[in-house]
């Protein structure tokens, strides 16, 4: 009886033994297949939300268009080549980064209007960045057909890669806020035309092919007509630029010939263990 319970006692301990070394044995295998693979297939880590910005960002139009070339709409009027004002604010700054605007004080006197010579810090991976222009001619000719004006942005602004057209910013109105033409419409209107045009709007502008395209509206094109020929107009447009895919993610671009350096912040390649 003691030579049999022994026996079993041993043959016992025998497969528990057993057990002990096939779990042992099984792990070691997952942990070294988990090192091998962290040591030959590192990832460099991407956040669930940087992936589906720069999903979006592929899907938004490119303001300087696709780097194709096209000529300009036939007939249209250059607004650059008249007096143009442009200025250039950012989501993170109330001043703006660029600006050609001018004012004039109480005294007459014209200044400057301030901006930062063309220097940004931003503590993102993109910045939203609106354009504002104004256009001025004291007499034009208008094409029959519209669009009357256009812009070449590819001339105006120099940047790689390319600043995303915020979806909003596609297509817009155009104004002129001369209270001369807020006067001859009004008039207008009381005479049951242009009912559907508000107050001091010039037209509609659109952007594709890195040009804004602007048609003038009836009620804007019988001014000119009635008037002397002045032509004046302001429109704005937005677009995000991102960071660069250097480490230090630095942009610069050129505008009206000024060169604009954004700072984003720097950023360096972690890697992500497969069996994290």
């Amino acid at each position: 009886m003691d030579i049999n319970r022994k026996v079993e006692s041993f043959l016992t301990k025998h497969k528990y033994e057993k057990r002990k070394t096939s779990f042992t044995i099984i792990l070691s295998v997952l942990i070294a297949l988990c090192v091998i693979s962290s040591l030959i297939m590192p990832a460099i880590s991407m956040t669930m939300e940087e992936a589906q910005e720069q999903a979006a960002a592929v899907e938004e139009v490119m303001l300087l268009g696709e780097g194709e070339t096209s000529p300009p709409p036939a007939g249209a009027l250059n607004i650059a080549g008249m007096d143009f004002l442009v200025s250039v604010n950012s989501s993170v700054s109330d001043i703006p980064i660029y600006s050609n605007y001018t004012y004039t004080d109480e005294n007459g006197d014209v200044h400057q209007v301030e901006h930062n010579n063309g220097q940004l810090k931003v503590d993102r991976d993109s910045v939203d960045l609106s354009f504002a222009m104004q256009y001025s001619s004291s007499s034009v000719e208008l094409p029959a057909n519209g669009p009357h004006l256009y812009l070449d942005l590819t001339t105006l602004i120099n940047v790689d890669p390319n600043i995303f057209l915020n979806s909003a910013s596609k297509s817009g109105t155009v104004g002129d806020s001369d209270d001369a033409y807020l006067a001859f419409l009004r008039e207008e209107q009381d005479q049951g035309k242009y009912s559907n045009i508000k107050d001091y709007e010039a037209g509609n502008f659109d952007i594709s092919d890195g040009y804004v395209k602007i048609t003038l509206n009836d009620a804007y094109i019988a001014y000119l007509k009635n008037g002397d020929g002045s032509l004046k107009g302001s429109l704005q447009f937005s677009g995000e630029l991102h960071r660069s895919s250097n480490e230090d993610g630095d942009q610069s671009f050129t505008i009206g010939g000024q060169e604009i350096k954004v700072n984003f912040p720097d950023k360096y390649a972690t890697l992500q263990s497969l069996c994290s």
